[in-house]
């Protein structure tokens, strides 16, 4: 049973962890209003304007977010994959003609994106990647000496500028070995400082973390998803950087465009929604579920489009993980009953004191909840209110 108090209140009569939403029509208009539902759930989950959610990826990104990394050291995730890495100019390069030379012989990629390779000539590797660079050096360099063995090992990755708009707009350094998320974390990682000093409003810390456009040279456009990535671990939305890159920082676009995950999960949040999120999505975004989450009893709340109804739908998540979100989806998945011992209920919405508040199993009714809250506020509908349990 879901329970609306003009805003959202949501008011979870269980035995865990029983969460509530209140939604209001009154002041929908009213971005800062207490009947925004995406406020009152943000209020919950946030202490400042700063999502929290996003400080959580920026723990997961942070050693590559420091001043000495980007312009100093180069921290590598494990050996270069060869079948990945694109070479381009200022890589270097060490040669070995084994049994002719027994000296390796460095060698730069020029800005014209070749090797010149003494008694060989200029070999053009610049696009190719590692392992195309390496067989192209090798056939040619063996033409030359034919009894030799030959080797060509990447020395140092190359070092190049990016161009980030929008959000953090400027030019900043990196390398053919660390992906987009590192220049992120870094841009707000500087953020923080300059609005330390006073420098910059708090506003502009509020851009995605899942909606980031990358542009390629050559004019292909990526979506970059922080939160998709660390949970997935999937290259497409972290890819490595290249030069010409181009990324846009967008701000969070958090009317109409969110999903809230609640309940038995390892991390409950409101999450800004991308177009082609799914019920698998949402559960990836919270990390998980707890072990009492009982995976065939997930409910999805759904604003039918009078926006004045609240539909509920029942999933099973091996079932219907690939089931499609829309924006201001509510997810919430079950705990199993028989293990269920926290016993308390959370109030949002249009009460004088939303909070968590200890219930007696059986026994405490939605009227002593309301009490405990302080009341009604002037401008609440109780017949609107939603119950999640």
């Amino acid at each position: 049973m879901i329970i609306k108090i003009n805003l959202f209140l949501a008011f979870l009569f269980a035995f865990v962890n029983l969460n509530v939403f209140s939604q209001s029509g009154l002041n929908d208009k009213d971005p800062t209003s207490k009947s925004n539902p995406l406020k009152q759930l943000d209020l919950q989950m946030n202490t400042s304007k700063m999502d929290l959610q996003n400080f959580d990826i920026l723990k997961q990104i942070e050693p590559s977010a420091t001043t000495s990394t980007i312009y100093n050291d180069q921290l590598l995730e494990g050996a270069v994959d060869a079948n990945k890495y694109i070479v381009g100019p200022n890589d270097i390069f060490s040669l070995g003609v084994w049994g002719v030379v027994n000296t390796p012989l460095p060698l730069a990629v020029s800005p014209e994106g070749s090797l010149i390779i003494p008694s060989v000539g200029e070999v053009a590797v610049s696009g190719l990647t590692l392992s195309e660079a390496k067989s192209r050096v090798i056939s040619a360099v063996r033409k030359r000496f034919i009894s030799a063995e030959i080797t060509l090992t990447l020395v140092s990755p190359r070092r190049f500028l990016i161009t980030v708009a929008g959000v953090g707009q400027g030019t900043y350094p990196t390398s053919a070995i660390m992906r987009a998320s590192s220049i992120i974390a870094f841009i707000f990682s500087d953020s923080v400082s300059l609005m330390k000093s006073g420098t910059m409003p708090a506003e502009r810390f509020n851009f995605s973390f899942r909606n980031i456009k990358l542009k390629r040279k050559n004019g292909e456009i990526q979506r970059i998803d922080l939160y998709k990535y660390f949970a997935t671990q999937d290259e497409r939305f972290n890819p490595f950087l290249r030069e010409g890159d181009v990324i846009t920082l967008q701000k969070y676009d958090w009317e109409g465009k969110f999903i809230a995950v609640q309940g038995a999960v390892q991390f409950p949040g409101v999450f800004e929604y991308i177009q082609g999120d799914d019920l698998e999505t949402a559960i990836e975004l919270v990390r998980g579920v707890t072990t009492v989450a009982n995976m065939d009893s997930i409910v999805i709340s759904r604003m039918d489009r009078s926006a004045t109804k609240m539909e509920k739908i029942w999933a099973k998540y091996d079932r219907d993980k690939k089931m499609k979100l829309e924006p201001n989806d509510r997810v919430y998945v079950n705990a199993y009953a028989e293990i269920r011992r926290d016993f308390k209920v959370l109030v949002l919405g249009e009460v004088v004191r939303p909070g968590n508040y200890p219930i007696t199993l059986n026994t405490t009714k939605l009227s002593d909840i309301i009490n405990e809250a302080g009341g009604l506020l002037p401008n609440s509908y109780l017949p609107t209110s939603e119950v999640y349990r």
